[in-house]
């Protein structure tokens, strides 16, 4: 990373392809992590994980407002992940709209990145709201979120060693720190979900709340 920085490249590094790429692109470092998570997660969620993501990057690198159908097993490995949780029946204060599936892609002389629609016309939900506009702009655009009549959301730090269990449909948006080394290195563990009276109630909520809001 910090060679990356000398180099002075404008690109953010952000590996986080989410396609189980600790047992794929990753599989060297499966002696380092135990391949399917802490052994508590299995045995709660009585099943091995679908996916295991790895997740390296820097300050500069932050995840949009989304929402998983996984129980989510979050470990930081190096630095510190900050998390802004919402949850299911608060969704649509976030606005979200649906856009067509695209892929940023480098121009030739990687001066700049174009939008490119992905080619089979798949679409996916998305909220464009980010935490670090001025207030103004999300009084303006977003305004359920910016709303004082609603509460902030829930912040959670996990830090180097610390695991966070993130329940499935819970709105989160993650920034990141670096540590000493510039870098921050995570990896979470999706198990399939699990269709108990709390998850459903969560699902029903989400898609109260769709139907609810006024946009």
């Amino acid at each position: 990373s910090s060679d990356f920085r000398k180099s002075g490249k404008k690109e953010v590094p952000y590996i986080q392809l989410q396609n189980d790429s600790l047992h794929t692109e990753f599989g060297c470092l499966k002696g380092d992590v135990p391949p399917n998570g802490p052994t508590w997660a299995v045995t709660s969620f009585n099943c091995t994980p679908e996916a295991a993501n790895v997740w390296i990057g820097d300050e500069r690198s932050c995840t949009s407002f989304h929402k998983d159908h996984y129980e989510n097993i979050f470990v930081v490995i190096a630095g510190e992940k900050e998390f802004h949780l919402l949850p299911p029946h608060e969704g649509f204060r976030l606005s979200s709209r649906t856009y067509r599936a695209a892929t940023f892609k480098a121009t030739e002389d990687r001066g700049a990145y174009e939008i490119r629609p992905d080619p089979d016309g798949a679409e996916v939900n998305w909220s464009s709201l980010d935490l670090d506009m001025q207030e103004e702009h999300q009084e303006e655009h977003f305004p359920h979120f910016a709303s004082r009549s609603w509460p902030t959301p829930i912040t959670c730090k996990v830090k180097e060693g610390d695991i966070m269990y993130l329940p499935p449909i819970w709105w989160h948006y993650v920034r990141q720190t670096v540590d000493k080394e510039n870098r921050c290195i995570a990896v979470n563990f999706w198990y399939d979900m699990q269709f108990g009276p709390t998850t459903i109630a969560s699902m029903f909520s989400d898609v109260l709340s769709k139907s609810l809001s006024p946009g």
